[in-house]
Formats: C-alpha cells, structure tokens, sequence
C-alpha cells in the first residue's frame, strides 16, 4: 500500500449507531430526514439500508427490520449489504444513539470532508491541463464550494421577502375581486367562519370543553358540512364509526338518536333517514376509529390520506387519547402530542383540529359564569396553549344549571379564546340534544 494513503474522514460507528436507532425506532427517520442523504455514508452497505429508510418514509410505510429487508429485497441489495443477518447485528450489536440529531451531524461533517477531498483533487487535476482556462476552474471550485455548503447547512430555506412578494400580491388580488370573505376551510357555522374566515390551511386548532358539552357532536357537525364539498380525515380514537354514523344520521334527518339507537323509529322517521342517507352517500368523509394510536402513527396515516384523497381537514378525537413519547397524561407526553400535530398540519397545510379535556378544577369554581373555561383550563401541558394557532372553548350553561326557568336552555357559547392571526370572541349556538346538532343562530356577540 502507498505509504501516502490515508483512509478517508468517516465514522463507522456513527453510522451504525444511527441505523441501529433507526431500525429500532422507525419513527427516528423524521428527526434525519433533512441532514443526511444516502450517499454521506461512507459505506455502501449503510448507502444502500438509509436508501430503503428514505423510500419507506416517503412511502409513509413502517419502518422496521422486516420492511427494511423486505425493500432490500425488491432493489435487489439484500445479499450486497450482507443480507438479513447484517440488519439483525445492527440492531443487536451496535449501540443505539441517543442524539439522534448529533450523531447524524458527526456523518454529515465527514461526508463534507470527503466531498472537499475529492474536489481538491479534481482542482488539482485540472490545473495541471493547460487547456482549461483558470477563470472555468475558479468558477467550477466557487460553484462546488457553494454546493458544499449548502450540504452542510442541512438544507436551509431562506427566502428573501422580495421573492414572496409577488405571489402574495396576486393573492391579495384575488381575495380583493372574491365575492367571500372565507379564505381557509369554512366551518359550516356562518358566525364562526364570520370570526376565523374559516380554518387556516397549517394551523393548529383545539377544539376544548368538559365531558358532556358536545364537543364531539361539534366537531362531528363540522366534519359533515365541510365533507359536503371538501376532504375531511376524521380520527375516533374514542367512539367506533357505527355510533359516529348514528350521531351524524340523527344530526341530519332530525329523527330522535334514541330511536336510531333502538331501531324504534316511526314511518315517517324511516322516510326522513333513507332521505338524509342519499346525501351522505356523496359524503368526501374517512374515518379511522383504531383505538389508543400513537401521534406519529396518525401523521403517518395522515400523509397517505392527503395524497390519496386530497384531504382539506384533519379532525382528532380526542387529544388525551393519543399516545405520547413519556408516561401517560405526563407534560413530557403532551408536549410531545401538541407538537406532532402541530407539525402535521404545517408538513401538510391544511387545518389539523384537535378536541381536548378541560381541567376538572374548572368544575370547583362558583356558579353563574364562573363556570365558564378560560384558557388556562386546558389540560395538560402548557404546550397545548402555546402551540395551537386557534384554541376554541365550548360551554353549555344547562349541563351546570338544572332550573326549569333556565333561559340558556338549548343554547351554546363557543369562545375563540386564541387566535394567532385574527380576532377573539365569542359566537351563540343552537343545540338539539335529541339530534347531536349545533346550528348557527345567525347573529354575532
């Protein structure tokens, strides 16, 4: 061997540490996805296993040893990385990484020490053939060390404002000519969309109230007016799809869920049902009722919704429901769950609505009003606050107040306690306890 020759700049370890975690626990590619490409690996074995991690994840498909041995096996890499039994001593052998993002830089750096490497000599190279001229050359070696770079910045998106301007101008124009004022997703509930302009593609809303209020049976309403002409995902985490279909048959036909539930239902009330169900035949609603999911196995069914059905609206119910990273209910746990989702809705941009639990000590203040949630009834982590774009709160005055002369009897307060980009207030509903259904009342407070 030449005594000149010196192995290049790579971390073994690193790699294996990383595709170990990797392996371990699919969902770490989402944390890498955007430092490393495949070929910052210096070996080609781990070249070709951060390949099928990169197809997987796009595929939004588990990642796991099996999947991964199994697309292996369709590009045909399989035997070429050592076969199955290689897979299985990274997963045994090497230590997993615990900094799944420092490791992945420890790559990158060599992976750029490499490329420099290999650039120099190729400068070199060139500048000893006297027929390219040194203005092609330093040009060549400015673009490369720009290329470089920009690898090792980890893909940063910086825009100057003179390069959004123009696209946002034309939009202003179009929404100046526009005959609406709705410029997100319209709710269906005139007052509330009057307030929001509809949900904002990318944002983050909570939909938040105690046991009992309805805030399913809201969130349910919306799904069904939005579905009429957009995508909506809805996740049950809590009811099956059967007793959704019922609540959304009741909301629709007007007939009485008690006798849906008990199939004791008149003749006229089985005339006004197989009415209502011709229009929801045309319904653009999925619903995915798995139980005790967790946040990242909902952004991964997400991601393959929006490209099959090209989904407007996401609807989760509900948040505590939800399986976080940390003990159950922790803050660690829903901190985790705010930001998946928060982060969903950007990835994707469209709305993302998120029902949640009030805190039960809302439950030890006086009566009158003073049962009415503020904000800071959310529960949970204070991350819930902080990473919703909308927080929406809903109250009901008669499940707290039994008097017959009650004079909120059949009526609803929902509260935009928050709202990043517009105004707060508050809106009055309607509600038909025997139907499930909030309406509008058509009149602003």
């Amino acid at each position: 061997m030449n005594k000149f020759y010196k192995l290049p700049p790579q971390n073994l370890e690193a790699e294996e540490s990383l595709l170990s975690a990797c392996l371990i626990r699919g969902d770490c590619v989402r944390e890498i996805i955007d430092i490393l490409k495949p070929d910052d690996f210096y070996k080609a074995a781990h070249l070709k296993i951060f390949s099928a991690f990169i197809s997987l994840y796009k595929a939004s498909e588990t990642i796991d040893l099996v999947s991964v041995a199994n697309k292996l096996i369709e590009t045909g890499d399989l035997e070429a990385i050592g076969g199955g039994s290689y897979l299985n001593d990274l997963t045994s052998n090497a230590p997993m990484s615990s900094n799944l993002e420092h490791t992945a830089k420890i790559i990158k750096e060599r992976s750029v020490l490499r490329k420099t490497i290999e650039f120099a000599h190729n400068i070199t190279r060139q500048c000893y053939e006297f027929h390219i001229k040194p203005d092609d050359i330093l040009g060549q070696a400015i673009q490369n060390i720009n290329t470089i770079e920009q690898s090792l910045s980890g893909g940063d998106k910086w825009l100057n404002i003179g390069q959004v301007l123009e696209n946002r101008i034309d939009e202003y124009e179009q929404m100046r000519n526009s005959q609406t004022t709705i410029t997100g997703v319209p709710s269906g509930f005139s007052d509330l969309d009057f307030l929001t302009s509809g949900f904002q593609p990318a944002d983050f809303i909570l939909l938040a109230a105690r046991p009992s209020m309805g805030k399913t049976s809201l969130a349910l309403n919306i799904a069904d007016n939005v579905s009429e002409k957009y995508g909506v995902g809805l996740f049950s985490l809590e009811q099956p799809i059967n007793q959704l279909f019922d609540r959304s048959m009741s909301s629709r036909s007007r007939v009485n869920m008690q006798r849906i539930r008990t199939g004791r239902f008149s003749e006229d009330d089985w005339k006004k049902m197989n009415a209502s169900a011709g229009g929801m035949t045309d319904l653009l609603l999925w619903v995915d009722d798995s139980p005790g999911l967790h946040y990242s196995e909902i952004r991964r069914r997400a991601r393959r919704l929006v490209r099959k059905y090209n989904i407007r609206l996401f609807i989760i119910d509900y948040l505590q429901l939800c399986h976080g990273d940390g003990p159950v209910e922790s803050n660690e746990c829903i901190t985790s769950i705010s930001r998946g989702f928060k982060e969903l809705a950007k990835e994707l941009g469209v709305p993302v609505i998120a029902l949640s639990q009030l805190n039960r000590k809302l439950e030890d203040r006086g009566g009158g009003h003073g049962k009415k949630p503020r904000l800071s009834d959310l529960r949970g982590s204070g991350s819930l606050e902080q990473d919703a774009d909308v927080v929406m709160l809903l109250y009901r005055d008669e499940v707290y107040n039994q008097s017959e002369n009650i004079t909120n009897k059949g009526k609803a307060e929902l509260t935009v306690a928050k709202q990043r980009n517009g105004p707060t207030g508050s809106i009055n509903l309607i509600w038909f306890e025997q139907f499930t259904r909030f309406e509008s009342m058509e009149w602003r407070t």
